[in-house]
């Protein structure tokens, strides 16, 4: 539920932000539309394994195939992330970073 503090947000924004974001950072993000549920993007940063991207609008679910491949990713030891803001997708950007410089 958004509270009257929160705007919505669409899914098409936060994904645009998302590719805008990893392009600053010299990285590259990759459409995902092969299959159904697979997550958005995948995206590829510097010195950083890949990892998945799911956007979702500010008051957007996943739906049962989302998740299904979602867990099937994991299971197949990949990383998959949902974000459903602007500060979600900098949190994530910033968080693999600092985990990748500090090996």
């Amino acid at each position: 539920m958004i509270t009257k503090e929160q705007k919505f947000t669409s899914e098409k924004k936060i994904e645009k932000y998302l590719k805008d974001q990893v392009a600053k950072r010299g990285g590259i993000t990759i459409k995902q539309t092969s299959q159904i549920g697979l997550p958005d993007r995948l995206v590829i940063l510097p010195d950083c394994p890949p990892f998945f991207v799911e956007c979702k609008s500010s008051t957007g679910v996943l739906s049962l195939s989302q998740k299904g491949v979602i867990a099937r990713l994991e299971k197949m030891g990949q990383v998959a992330f949902v974000v459903k803001s602007y500060e979600a997708v900098d949190q994530l950007i910033s968080w693999k970073e600092e985990l990748e410089y500090e090996n």
